[in-house]
């Protein structure tokens, strides 16, 4: 697990405050407890808290062993509080394993147990432990269903850690789905509950995934601010897992700023840290990082050597997320290089491990649904049981009444379950659609419908080659300068109005947009349907977008207020289009047409349409051109440009 996971599992909680502030201690104490045997519940807690312990620090068969013990004794004197605890604790072991079947298994049992009896600390585990295996799934609805039941239950109770753990559980979900608000909401509440309480423990990570979720928004002065925070507090609690992940988010950030000999620091910190913990696969990434800091600073010698090293060490522990991105640096690279025939060759082995990725991530979700299925029809079924039994042992405290009241109970009791079971069936019918519903609209809003479906139908979806594509890049003009004289509210608002806009206009002329990178729009005709009318359609969405910002341009300027201006550059030719990523969907298009396209819109000038001479031969009869003659484009050479006047 990574260091904002390592809190997800929450165990035993009878002797908490004790084993969260020294734990090592606290197993040898336990096992000194255990010498002196005693037949009773005690005993079965403190198998139970020491078997925690074990899986916490990751000594799976020595804690599967303990909560074994506990289960057998707590059965021999049928303490039914301890048998749900230690089916709970047998859980938490398999999700340490990643074994999310058997983990379901026993919580499964444990619910059933705790319901039973009325446990509802163990209730509220046992659905905060689930939402974890949902989330590792990548069924981020289901795990928030999970740590919303279990923050119901805990928020009336005094156990405010745990609801804390909640908190931050929900942010991460937030996070992943780049719902930056509400992570931030989530992690607030939780570092709140943190601070009151003063564990350390947990405050140099809330800093961390606070810090995480402004370096996403891209606010990287409050990044930076939060991260120092983390690392000064690992630092004091020698937190080596703190501080590594610190040190390279905070090479990140740096990195992102400009600033590569800092970045490079950091990223060398976090890797001694890395190595001293063994964590290659850590080590791995930091090489990337480090790799790319050379590419920016053009040390191209350096960066092929990191390069070469990731690779061979993400081969070696078969890490194929890491190696798909260092096939990609090595494509960044041996363009800035100006080798080409290598950019084909690592092209070609980034589209093999990103589709094989993708196939992976696809079985793993149908997988993962597939077991949300059978583990919530388990859980209706179990509750269906207990009802039974519930009704039965009701009946038969009836006994020593008259048959009559006997008869008339049972006769009602049943028609109730009946119209319970009818009502639950109906609820839960309408449930379901209204979610597919939502994820249905959702995956529409991300990818193009065709996309959509045939991922929704097959599990996957398959890149293409389209022969004629047109590609539109947008800029606006001295964005860094006008970034500054606003507030970053402003700036957001600013920006989303204009794309907002942008978006209305390419869908009115059938253009797909493609994706957003901060102050530049990317968009294309022709794709993911294709058709011959694509350049014209491009183009026609472009004027419009310039006519657009134009007006916008003088109405800010009647009103005194800033304004941006936009360069726009198209250029028309093949490419490859598809899905891209294995937990965020995202639907782009590859090509040299695509890299064209960038160059023109680099090459333009604020306030006109720049085309290329491929995309002029295809429009010339339909839009008034000027020529500007063979213009330089960087890692391109002269290319013949246009400027679209009407």
């Amino acid at each position: 697990m990574g260091i904002r996971n390592r809190f997800l599992i929450i165990g035993g909680l009878f002797f908490l405050p004790f084993f969260l502030t020294a734990q090592n201690r606290a197993i040898d104490s336990l096992k000194t407890v255990l010498t002196k045997y005693k037949a009773d519940s005690s005993y079965v807690n403190t198998l139970d808290t020491l078997s925690y312990l074990l899986c916490r620090n990751g000594y799976y068969d020595s804690a599967i062993s303990y909560v074994g013990k506990a289960l057998t004794l707590a059965n021999e004197i049928n303490y039914k509080k301890g048998i749900g605890v230690s089916y709970c604790d047998f859980g938490q072991n398999y999700i340490g394993q990643c074994k999310y079947k058997d983990a379901l298994g026993y919580f499964q049992k444990a619910l059933s147990i705790a319901m039973e009896v009325q446990d509802k600390k163990t209730i509220a585990n046992v659905y905060l432990d689930i939402g974890v295996i949902y989330e590792d799934q990548g069924d981020y609805a289901g795990a928030l269903e999970y740590y919303f039941k279990a923050l119901k239950i805990w928020g009336k109770s005094n156990y405010k850690i745990l609801v804390s753990d909640c908190y931050n559980n929900i942010g991460i979900i937030y996070n992943e789905q780049h719902n930056y608000e509400e992570a931030l909401k989530n992690y607030d509440l939780s570092l709140s509950i943190i601070l009151i309480l003063h564990d350390s423990l947990r405050l140099g990570d809330a800093y961390f995934a606070i810090g995480d979720v402004f370096l996403g928004k891209g606010q990287d002065s409050m990044a930076l601010v939060n991260m120092k925070r983390a690392i000064k507090i690992g630092v004091k609690q020698k937190d080596k897992l703190l501080e590594s992940y610190a040190f390279k988010e905070m090479g990140l950030i740096l990195n992102r700023l400009g600033k590569y000999d800092s970045a490079l620091y950091y990223f060398n910190e976090s890797q001694k840290l890395k190595r001293e913990m063994h964590d290659k696969q850590g080590e791995a990434v930091n090489l990337l990082n480090i790799a790319k800091i050379y590419i920016n600073k053009k040390e191209f010698a350096n960066s092929t050597k990191y390069l070469d090293s990731s690779l061979t060490l993400s081969r070696s522990i078969g890490d194929k997320k890491n190696i798909m991105l260092i096939y990609d640096a090595f494509t960044r690279l041996d363009s800035s290089t100006g080798n080409y025939v290598a950019v084909l060759g690592h092209y070609k082995m980034y589209n093999v491990y990103r589709d094989s990725l993708t196939n992976e991530e696809s079985v793993r979700k149908i997988e993962g649904e597939k077991m949300r299925y059978e583990n919530e029809k388990k859980m209706q079924a179990d509750s269906v049981q207990l009802a039974v039994k519930q009704e039965l042992q009701k009946v038969e405290q009836e006994k020593k009444d008259a048959r009559q009241r006997i008869v008339r109970n049972v006769f009602i009791g049943g028609f109730g379950f009946a119209l319970l079971f009818a009502s639950v069936f109906f609820f839960q019918r309408k449930r379901i659609a209204k979610e597919k519903d939502v994820s249905d609209n959702l995956l529409l809003n991300i990818l193009p419908s065709e996309t959509a479906e045939e991922l929704k139908s097959t599990g996957e979806s398959k890149a293409r080659n389209y022969e004629l594509v047109t590609v539109m890049f947008t800029d606006f003009k001295n964005f860094t300068g006008h970034a500054e004289n606003m507030t970053p509210e402003e700036l957001v608002n600013e920006i989303n109005y204009c794309y907002k806009e942008f978006d209305r206009i390419i869908a009115r002329h059938n253009v797909e947009k493609i994706k957003t990178m901060g102050d530049g729009y990317m968009a294309a005709g022709g794709v993911p349907r294709g058709n011959i009318t694509n350049p014209k359609d491009t183009v026609a969405s472009a004027l419009e977008i310039q006519n657009f910002m134009e007006n916008m341009k003088t109405d800010r300027e009647k009103q005194n207020k800033p304004y941006f201006e936009v360069r726009i550059g198209i250029h028309s030719g093949p490419v490859v289009a598809g899905i891209v990523g294995i937990k965020k969907f995202a639907y782009d298009i590859w090509g040299d047409t695509v890299n064209i396209a960038a160059r023109m819109e680099s090459s333009g000038e604020a306030g006109k349409v720049n085309i290329s001479g491929a995309t002029y031969e295809l429009v010339k009869e339909k839009f008034n051109c000027t020529y500007r003659g063979k213009v330089l484009a960087k890692n391109k050479g002269e290319i013949d440009m246009y400027f679209v006047e009407s």
